[in-house]
């Protein structure tokens, strides 16, 4: 259904007694729409109801009837002001009623009286929103113009329209706008939910042999049609669409076409429902090859609906070619993509994957292809098939810096967050398969872990609200024995993250998966240079730290391996002094002897004694 404030706007913007613009109501389920039946002018018997550019399950707005936001109370006020004009022209009407009484201009006059009773209906329904508006906390201001004489009144605004209807219609039986009379009248029953009245209203108007030439004829039938439609009466429903097929030529013949369709697959029959559609692709390919009209064009909500009944009438090994087929100018992908969610919705996962990876191979440049990968890397993932998960996973990723730095134009938000998107369902996705690697060992979702996290991460900068994702990734490179990398990712975990034990244990993280990195081979010298710069940061930011005993012996005792004895000799004296009773405080006792020893520096043993 519209939106308030949508809806209101359509109310506000209408023309004369057009109260009400075309509602469908479908359900992708049931297959069910109803569209409601629409006045025509008194000036201007030809007016027709437009066909509705209809939407799966939300009111449609064609382009003409959208206009700029205006201020609420401009909008009540304006109403309220076109209100009481249109009480002053209904009294004056009925003195010119009086005084034209039994004339032919009677029924002009009595015409426009309905109308001007249907126009106070809608004013009365617009106020009736605002008032409800007010009544939750909104539109406060706006609410204080409407006049409360009107407000809850539109069905007797409306039972006065039919009276006066049903008036023209008896006496004056040769009126030559009595065809747009009984169809306004069987309109105004419709509003007033008097749907069994409304049905013999637009019945007398095909059973009426002056006016079986009328332009009304194929409106009364979409009606009626409409009626039998939401009463779920589909063979009778099915009968009344068909009969617009008589006027090729009505604005409304597609959209009769279309309601055809729908019937036949409530009746249980997808086949004919799908080549039905196809009718209704056919006359806007038509309508478009001949410059026509295509306002009323409704060929991407018949492509949509097709989607439905071709995964009940085809096998999705002909998707690809067939929408190409059907859309011929217009983009295929919308509905190739509802397609495969209509398959993964029914769990039929190998068609669902059919039409995924037929979308990738047959459109490379689609700007949608990083959804593609997006709903691949989900579906594989469900069947647990984890490897082709994780190449889709990175492909999304990909694809979608591709389609961000092409420069083409994007008229697409989910396109346009799509790097967000990738985002938020690599961090998620990651943390799903660290959880399955941690309560059950499972290896595989490690290393699917590890490049989900390397997806989401890749861009980031190093900082507090990361840092915790990233000890995450580190702790994964290192269980996977990836070292190198991990000692790099617990460094900067060290110098973002906020936790001062979290900063700790990150430090001291990346020694240790340095030291596992270099396998002893000390021999490269920015081995060793890296590992004394983590040394000594952790040793300088943690000077009380648990493993400062064990990070300042490793460094000594590599020096002193490497016969760098003037650095190796005072970081064993003070952690011998510092640690007398540690076994690596005794080790640097010891091995600050033992250098001095080798100095042959007696007189220092003795004057600096431990």
């Amino acid at each position: 259904m519209y939106s308030r404030f949508v809806y209101i706007m359509i109310l506000l913007l209408g023309v004369n007694s057009s109260i009400a613009q075309d509602q469908v109501n479908t359900s992708a389920d049931s297959g069910v729409k109803a569209v409601s039946a629409q006045p025509v002018k008194a000036e201007s018997a030809d007016a027709k109801a437009p066909a509705p550019n209809a939407t799966k399950n939300k009111a449609a707005v064609s382009i003409e009837q959208v206009a700029p936001a205006r201020n609420s109370s401009d909008e009540v006020v304006s109403e309220v002001l076109a209100s009481g004009n249109e009480q002053k022209a209904i009294e004056q009407l009925k003195i010119l009623l009086a005084k034209y009484k039994g004339t032919p201009t009677e029924a002009s006059l009595l015409f426009r009286l309905a109308e001007l009773y249907m126009n106070k209906a809608r004013s009365s329904r617009i106020f009736e929103m605002f008032q409800d508006d007010a009544e939750d906390g909104a539109e406060s201001a706006a609410a204080s113009f409407i006049p409360k004489n009107v407000v809850g009144k539109e069905k007797l605004f409306i039972l006065e329209a039919v009276k006066v209807y049903e008036a023209i219609e008896e006496n004056h039986p040769s009126f030559n706008q009595l065809d747009a009379v009984i169809y306004n009248n069987g309109y105004a029953h419709l509003q007033a939910e008097m749907t069994s009245g409304a049905e013999l209203v637009f019945t007398r108007l095909l059973r009426n042999k002056s006016l079986r030439e009328s332009s009304m004829i194929p409106d009364a039938l979409l009606a009626l049609g409409e009626i039998a439609f939401k009463a779920n009466n589909f063979p009778k429903g099915l009968a009344f669409f068909e009969l617009i097929r008589k006027y090729p030529d009505s604005k409304i013949y597609p959209y009769g076409v279309y309601k055809s369709s729908w019937c036949h697959y409530n009746m249980q029959s997808p086949e004919k429902a799908l080549s039905t559609m196809e009718e209704v692709v056919d006359i806007g390919h038509k309508v478009e090859k001949e410059n026509g009209d295509l306002k009323l064009d409704i060929r991407k909500e018949a492509l949509g609906d097709m989607a439905l009944f071709f995964s009940e009438a085809k096998p999705s090994s002909e998707a690809i070619s067939y929408f190409i087929k059907q859309a011929q100018t217009i983009n295929p992908t919308p509905y190739l993509e509802r397609l495969s969610k209509i398959y993964n919705k029914h769990g039929k996962i190998k068609d669902e994957e059919m039409i995924l990876l037929g979308m990738v191979k047959e459109f490379p440049n689609n700007p949608r292809r990083p959804f593609f990968h997006k709903r691949l890397a989900e579906t594989y993932n469900s069947q647990n098939r984890l490897a082709e998960a994780v190449v889709n996973l990175v492909k999304f990723d990909k694809s979608c810096d591709d389609v961000i730095n092409s420069g083409q134009a994007i008229d697409d938000p989910e396109v346009e967050e799509c790097k967000s998107t990738v985002d938020t369902y690599a961090i998620n996705t990651g943390k799903e398969w660290v959880k399955i690697w941690k309560n059950q060992n499972s290896e595989k979702h490690a290393i699917a872990a590890e490049q989900a996290f390397r997806v989401h991460l890749k861009e980031q900068a190093p900082a507090a609200e990361n840092a915790e994702a990233r000890y995450v990734y580190a702790d994964i490179l290192f269980h996977l024995q990836k070292y190198a990398d991990a000692s790099i990712e617990y460094e900067k975990v060290g110098e973002s993250v906020e936790d001062q034990s979290r900063a700790h244990d990150a430090r001291y993280a990346a020694l240790v998966s340095h030291d596992k990195a270099v396998k002893g081979n000390w021999d490269d010298e920015e081995a060793e240079v890296r590992l004394k710069l983590l040394a000594e940061n952790y040793l300088a930011k943690h000077p009380t730290g648990k493993h400062f005993l064990d990070v300042s012996f490793k460094v000594g005792l590599l020096d002193y391996t490497k016969q760098k004895l003037d650095l190796a000799l005072p970081r064993f004296y003070s952690l011998g002094k510092k640690f007398p009773d540690e076994d690596k405080g005794k080790k640097s006792q010891d091995l600050y002897l033992d250098i001095l020893n080798t100095k042959k520096d007696f007189i220092f043993v003795i004057n600096n004694r431990i």
